[in-house]
């Protein structure tokens, strides 16, 4: 019972944090005008391939545009992204690079 309690706490503490929950999904200018409070956060975004690079190797970089705004996206090698593609990015933002250590990358 203690230790139910002891979770039960845990999460009201990160719920009323304001934190984003693991994935959540924003949109990508309150991402980049709001850098800080998603530094190092898990996070979720739809956008449009703006400029993207041929997988090759474990990884590939391309640039995601929505709302006027661009956040560079490092992802595992995958299938090939075209410029204009919208997709779904899901990683870890950083907001000293502005980017997304993405670890899941799905057509939208």
């Amino acid at each position: 019972m203690k230790r139910l309690t002891t979770v039960l706490l845990l999460a009201l503490a990160t719920v009323t944090t304001g934190s984003p929950a693991l994935g959540q999904t924003v949109p990508l200018s309150v991402l980049v005008t709001q850098r800080a409070r998603f530094d190092q956060q898990q996070v979720t975004v739809i956008g449009t391939v703006s400029f993207g690079g041929a997988p090759g190797g474990p990884s590939q970089r391309f640039t995601l545009m929505a709302d006027g705004m661009t956040v560079d996206v490092v992802a595992p090698g995958g299938f090939p992204l075209n410029p204009g593609m919208r997709v779904e990015v899901e990683g870890v933002y950083r907001s000293s690079a502005n980017s997304i250590e993405a670890f899941r990358v799905s057509p939208r």
